[in-house]
C-alpha cells in the first residue's frame, strides 16, 4: 500500500470477512506512505492483521519479495491496496483452480474498472473495453491477462521466484512461470474493481508509472 488511507480499511474488512477460505495471516506493507495508511489499517481490529511500516519506499516488486520471505503457508495471495472487493467469496473463487488442479501454481484473478462518471473516465473506459476484448479474443495474448491486482501463488512457486526491483511484477510472474514450467490459471470469477483516473493529470501519471 502506498498512501491508501481512504481505501485500506474497506479492503481489509472484506479480506478478513471472506468466506470458504482459511486465512492464516493478512500482511499490510506500507511502502513509503506519508499519509495515515498505517493508522487506517490499524483501525481494523483483527489478530490476523500484521502491519509493516518501516518508512522506506522500496516499490511493489521488492515488497512482494518481502511477503514471500515472511510467508509459511501453502498459498500466498497478493492483492493491491487500491482496489474494491465486492464479494465475500472472491478469495475462494481465486483459490479454486489451485484446489482443483495440483499442477497449477499461479492463478490470476480479474480486475475491472468501476463504471465511468465523467468525460475522462468514459474515454479511458472505452479504451479499456477495446483492449479487454482484443486480449480475450486472441489465443496468443494470454500474457496480457496477467493481472497484477490479485494473484495466488502456490508455495513451490513463491519460495523460488524473486522479483527484480524494477520489474513489471504482473508480467514477470507470468513469464517466470512459463520459463520454469509452472502451470498458470486465469479466472474471471475472482473479480476486483478499481477506479479509473478522473483527470488527464491522473491518467498521464498512471500511464507513465
Amino acid at each position: 500500500a502506498h498512501n491508501e488511507e481512504g481505501n485500506i480499511a474497506r479492503t481489509l474488512k472484506y479480506i478478513i470477512n471472506q468466506k470458504e477460505v482459511n486465512l492464516k495471516k493478512v500482511i499490510v506493507i506500507c511502502d513509503g506512505c506519508n499519509d495515515q495508511t498505517a493508522k487506517a489499517a490499524n483501525s481494523i481490529k483483527s489478530k490476523l492483521i500484521t502491519i509493516i511500516n518501516d518508512g522506506q519506499h522500496l516499490g511493489k516488486p521488492s515488497r512482494i519479495n518481502q511477503v514471500f520471505e515472511l510467508a509459511k503457508t501453502s498459498t500466498v495471495v497478493i492483492i493491491d491496496a487500491d482496489i474494491i472487493i465486492r464479494s465475500k467469496k472472491t478469495l475462494a473463487k481465486l483459490l479454486k483452480p489451485l484446489a482443483e488442479d495440483r499442477e497449477v501454481d499461479l492463478v490470476y484473478g480479474t480486475a475491472q474498472p468501476v463504471r465511468p462518471v465523467n468525460f475522462i473516465q468514459k474515454v479511458v473506459f472505452k479504451g479499456y473495453r477495446i483492449w479487454d476484448k482484443l486480449r480475450r479474443a486472441s489465443p496468443d495474448a494470454q500474457m496480457y491477462l496477467s493481472e497484477g491486482t490479485i494473484r495466488a501463488f502456490r508455495q513451490k512457486l513463491y519460495q523460488k521466484i524473486k522479483f527484480p526491483a524494477a520489474s513489471a511484477d504482473d508480467v514477470y510472474s507470468y513469464l517466470y512461470s512459463v520459463k520454469y514450467g509452472h502451470k498458470i490459471a486465469f479466472t474471471k470469477e475472482a473479480v476486483v474493481n478499481y477506479i479509473l483516473p478522473a483527470t488527464y493529470k491522473d491518467y498521464r501519471s498512471q500511464i507513465l508509472r
